[in-house]
């Protein structure tokens, strides 16, 4: 499971929606949308970590089940 759909699974599972992301971490709606699409080929360290906060999540918690779903496979 890529990055983006993890983010996009955990926002959804605590009911936030993309302008939620926008307005608490401060970035743009079109990246967010991208990202979420998987149109973007990276995503930026700090804005991760912004993502991360306020999803009140770790990019370990967030790494960890991604590893731990791919061995599943």
């Amino acid at each position: 499971m890529a990055v983006r759909t993890r983010l996009k699974e955990i926002r959804e599972a605590q009911g936030y929606s993309r302008m939620d992301l926008v307005r608490q971490a401060n970035i743009s709606y079109p990246t967010v949308s991208k990202w979420e699409k998987d149109k973007l080929e990276e995503l930026d360290t700090e804005v991760l970590m912004k993502l991360c906060n306020f999803l009140n999540i770790t990019i370990d918690e967030l790494v960890i089940e991604i590893v731990d779903g791919a061995s599943d496979d």
